[in-house]
């Protein structure tokens, strides 16, 4: 019976991480790598991705650790990866512009609650300057100076918000596609990505 099991063991193996051979390191000294937080973990990961010969699984665990490595050399391997035959690879690569997306939302939101923050103190600053009666014509100045600082920090946050959303429609353009994936499994999970950015960006 252990027999048995044994030999289900190794043939499923197989089957999912695929056959490791001696002039090629195991996609799993990559992982190890990147679970120890070793400094050569990044480029074997990609190496791993970017290996056709091995299994989509063993792709697809590399392509979820390079998630916390977003540079331009693991953008470009997980853009090629959102093109992959196999659709596995496609799905995990999601992963990895999840946490863009996911980022830059939450950047937006912030941005533009600080501008409608502002903006209400600057208006409530205005209806007080407007109900006093000030004998100092100075203080009256560093009032309205103030609120002209409010506005101006209400801009800057728009401005934020603005340069944030351009990115984001960027970024968005690659796992864009993916919604019309000949796979269901693949499509709904670009639609679960996907959904914190405006539609009006993916048009």
């Amino acid at each position: 019976e252990i027999d048995r099991v044994n030999a289900w063991a190794m043939e499923h193996t197989r089957e999912w991480y695929g056959e490791k051979t001696e002039s090629q390191p195991h996609f799993a000294s990559a992982l190890a790598a990147a679970w120890g937080g070793e400094p050569q973990a990044e480029e074997e990961l990609q190496k791993v991705v970017k290996d056709e010969t091995l299994s989509a699984m063993a792709r697809a665990s590399a392509l979820a650790h390079l998630v916390p490595y977003q540079n331009e050399e693991s953008n470009a391997v997980a853009k090629a990866a959102l093109k992959d035959a196999e659709p596995l690879v496609r799905f995990a690569a999601l992963s990895y512009f999840e946490e863009q997306i996911n980022a830059l939302a939450a950047g937006i939101r912030e941005a533009d609650e600080e501008a409608i923050r502002a903006d209400r103190e600057a208006d409530e600053t205005e209806r007080a300057l407007a109900g006093m009666e000030l004998q100092n014509p100075q203080s009256k100045t560093f009032i309205q100076q103030r609120i002209g600082q409010i506005r101006q920090r209400a801009t800057q946050a728009r401005q934020q918000a603005a340069q944030a959303s351009e990115y984001l429609e960027r970024v968005a353009e690659y796992p864009a596609p993916l919604l019309n994936d000949p796979m269901r499994l693949v499509r709904s999970e670009a639609g679960r990505v996907l959904a914190p950015v405006d539609g009006r960006l993916l048009n």
